[in-house]
């Protein structure tokens, strides 16, 4: 993957939604919520420079801010303007954007992102900096998937996830449908996780909530009723989401990779034949797995071939 580019993984019809640091906080995110995007780059019209980015995590961070205040003071905030905020959200990438240039390699791109454990990064082009996408562990997936998918005759993709022990197992965090959401976003927040499986009374997985969830209570308009619990948040219109998709153990690498891929999922949750949570399989952990057994030296060879 050091031969191929950040560049060249770039879907054909990229586009980054850009928002303005003078913007009022309410607008800002109901640009992402109503676009199914989780961050933008911010944009200082003054200095004519990125200044950082505004995620769904930062929304979480104000919510969490304002749990015990009165619901008027929360409903003020979406007045003020994002500069305003940006010394108050928890997220690094509030004050700071990270960027890669789109000429570096693949290999310096998952570097990146593992080293600030980051879920995204902005590709810009060298010259004019220039925000070109937003890099994602998905979009490298996809790429490297491209390249490879069907020449892949390897043993190891015939394995199972048991295996090669693909996926995280130990220390998993679940909720009850009955959890309220507030307590959700702080196991979230506390274990830098982007979502959390959902369990009945015999742990048998019924969904996934998502930090990506919290749009759907800006659409809604109840982000102020975070005592609620989390079974009535996942009746709403859940923008972008995938659905729930499970596995198992025994499943074999290559059929998991190519539904990560097909299904456009960021996630897998593995279960027993009871439907119980085994495990959690990411994105990123695919990527990893690619580096740890060096298997992306098929991506020179194929794209070579």
């Amino acid at each position: 993957i050091r031969r191929h580019t950040v560049y060249d993984a770039m879907p054909n019809h990229a586009r980054v939604i850009i928002l303005d640091l003078n913007l009022k906080v309410g607008s800002a995110f109901d640009a992402l919520a109503y676009d199914g995007i989780h961050a933008a780059p911010l944009w200082d019209n003054d200095s004519k420079e990125f200044v950082g980015m505004i995620t769904v995590t930062d929304f979480i961070s104000i919510l969490q801010q304002f749990l015990h205040q009165p619901v008027r003071l929360l409903a003020s905030i979406r007045d003020d303007k994002v500069c305003k905020w940006r010394d108050h959200l928890s997220s690094s990438s509030s004050n700071c954007m990270l960027t890669i240039k789109a000429d570096s390699n693949l290999d310096d791109l998952i570097t990146h992102l593992d080293y600030y454990h980051i879920h995204r990064v902005v590709a810009v082009d060298a010259s004019t900096k220039n925000a070109l996408y937003i890099a994602t562990y998905r979009r490298i997936l996809h790429y490297i998937w491209s390249k490879v998918g069907r020449g892949v005759t390897t043993n190891v993709f015939n394995r199972t996830l048991q295996q090669v022990n693909l996926g995280s197992y130990m220390d998993l965090v679940s909720v009850s449908l009955s959890t309220p959401v507030h307590e959700i976003f702080s196991i979230l927040m506390s274990r830098r996780l982007s979502a959390v499986p959902v369990v009945d009374d015999c742990y048998r997985v019924v969904d996934v909530f998502r930090k990506a969830d919290v749009m759907s209570l800006i659409i809604d308009g109840s982000f102020h009723d975070l005592y609620c619990p989390v079974e009535d948040v996942l009746l709403y219109e859940r923008n972008g989401f995938e659905g729930l998709y499970k596995c198992k153990k025994t499943d074999v690498v290559y059929n998991v990779i190519h539904s990560f891929v097909h299904l456009e999922l960021h996630r897998l949750v593995v279960v027993d034949d009871e439907d119980r949570l085994e495990g959690v399989i990411t994105t990123s952990d695919i990527i990893k797995f690619f580096l740890d057994g060096d298997h992306t030296s098929m991506v020179s060879s194929s794209s070579s071939s």
